[in-house]
């Protein structure tokens, strides 16, 4: 790949001579390819975060451009950030003294450790070794990046650049290192290059004829391919557009698999800056698109890796729903006390019986809807209990329903069962136009069920499909009937029903 031609800096000839001296000096550094089961971390990974470097800075305002320092030291970043991933002799390094001095690599050397753990600590811990070359390359005559650094290059924040790619950026560490420096704002800079790094993941970085000749273990294949099946990312002034290609055959089995994997990625790298972005009037809509169907030439995985992607999606979704249930949680606890505090005030409020189990039945609904279940019915049922003999009949038939629901909603169908059984002859009674009665026998029909009450079920659900004016109600309810004739292995019973045109 040719140098690119460091737009940002046209109008200044000596950095960009610099530049093209620092990109000759690291790249035989870079060629090494250490990590080899790593997607293309070769020059050409460099000069190509310098292209989208300006891809993403020409839709700075006109005011705030970046000067020649901040080109400079940002095209600077894009050549040494990953520098410490070739570093084989790492152990010469402060930053893996600091590594094997604390457990679980307490009283080793690098020489004595393996082979795979070196490349693990290296992936681990590049981000901080680059750090530290550069720095060590400051008015260094023989320096391990191969080309001594002087001041007017700013190494410092060229250093600080290189550690903070791969820091939390909510971590206090990311925030001192990013700290603006008079004219050169740093933060910005920052966030330029971390969009550019995880914006450069496409095909260019894999060459998947390299599978037949290396070992990779699944989760670097994944990675590869990953990026195989993204075609191109295109900038726009306002737009990030990521363009997969996935095989014709498998297209959507494909982009189930791999947009989750990659989009959330992005998006979140671009919301962690929108702050500093926004203050340089920077705003990117992240997007998917699809390569046309008659233009895709990619090809499938093999079953093994197609098996692996669909574990690792799987996980994912576990996790996303784990943090789901954590979050609903926290709402939970934060909440609780308020909704008990009221449920209690309730107890000693002068407003007439309906209004109150009204009020009642509000909490539960909103405690049921932040992760609360259990609580909403059983602080629900204890009001109703309280008030059931003074409230009026059309409002008690209605929380009935509403706390059985409650309940089934925490799966406890027993309880759910023996409160309905007790209402059952009121909404029996209830003429078939009446709402509540369709409501009840839905919720009635449904603990059944669920209780393997199987023969009274298929009288409830009986009861539904005779009774609704709603044609998929009843396709429902002959559904459901179906199904529990067939668990209880009365096949004969399906085919009469299916014959008569019940089910």
């Amino acid at each position: 790949m040719t140098a690119p031609t460091f737009k940002l800096l046209q109008n200044d000839q000596n950095r960009v001579a610099r530049l093209t001296t620092i990109r000759g000096a690291v790249a035989p550094l870079l060629a090494s390819n250490y990590l080899s089961h790593f997607t293309d971390h070769s020059v050409s990974h460099s000069d190509q975060l310098c292209n989208i470097v300006d891809e993403l800075a020409v839709t700075l305002d006109q005011q705030k451009m970046l000067n020649s320092d901040e080109a400079f030291v940002l095209y600077a970043a894009c050549y040494l950030h990953d520098v410490g991933m070739q570093h084989q002799r790492a152990g010469t390094t402060q930053v893996i003294s600091r590594v094997l001095a604390v457990e679980p690599f307490s009283g080793q050397t690098w020489e004595t450790l393996g082979e795979e753990t070196k490349k693990n600590i290296l992936r681990e811990q590049h981000h901080r070794i680059s750090n530290e070359l550069v720095r060590r390359a400051v008015r260094n005559g023989d320096p391990e990046i191969g080309i001594s650094l002087i001041d007017g290059d700013k190494p410092g924040i060229v250093a600080s650049l290189c550690l903070a790619h791969c820091l939390a950026s909510d971590s206090v560490e990311y925030q001192i290192n990013t700290a603006d420096q008079g004219h050169l704002r740093v933060g910005l800079l920052s966030a330029l290059l971390r969009l550019a790094d995880i914006l450069d993941e496409s095909q260019r970085r894999t060459q998947l004829f390299l599978e037949q000749t290396r070992e990779l273990p699944l989760e670097s294949r994944l990675h590869w391919w990953r990026h195989y099946y993204v075609s191109s990312i295109s900038i726009e002034a306002r737009n990030i557009t990521v363009w997969f290609d996935f095989p014709s055959e498998r297209r959507v089995q494909y982009k189930e698999l791999f947009e989750p994997l990659q989009m959330p990625w992005i998006k979140a790298e671009v919301d962690r800056h929108s702050t500093v972005l926004a203050s340089n009037g920077l705003a990117w809509h992240v997007r998917a698109c699809d390569t046309s169907e008659a233009q895709c030439i990619s090809r499938v995985m093999d079953n093994e890796l197609e098996r692996y992607a669909v574990e690792k999606a799987v996980a994912r979704q576990a996790e996303e729903l784990r943090q789901q249930r954590l979050t609903a949680v926290t709402q939970l606890r934060v909440a609780r006390p308020t909704i008990k505090r009221e449920f209690q005030s309730l107890q000693n409020a002068t407003d007439l019986p309906d209004v109150l189990i009204l009020k009642a039945q509000s909490l539960a609904e909103h405690l049921s809807v932040i992760g609360g279940r259990r609580d909403a019915w059983t602080l629900l049922q204890s009001e109703f209990s309280r008030l059931k003999s003074r409230i009026s009949e059309e409002i008690m038939l209605n929380v009935a329903l509403k706390l059985g629901e409650l309940m089934i909603a925490d799966n406890v169908t027993d309880s759910a069962l023996r409160h309905l059984r007790e209402f059952a002859p009121h909404f029996s009674s209830l003429t078939p136009d009446s709402p509540n009665k369709l409501l009840f026998l839905n919720i009635w029909a449904v603990a059944l069920r669920d209780a393997c009450a199987y023969q009274e079920a298929v009288r409830a659900y009986d009861e539904i499909a005779q009774t609704t004016t709603q044609v998929s109600e009843r396709e429902n309810a002959l559904a459901e009937i179906a199904e529990m004739h067939l668990l209880q292995g009365n096949l004969g019973q399906i085919v009469s029903c299916e014959e008569d045109g019940i089910c």
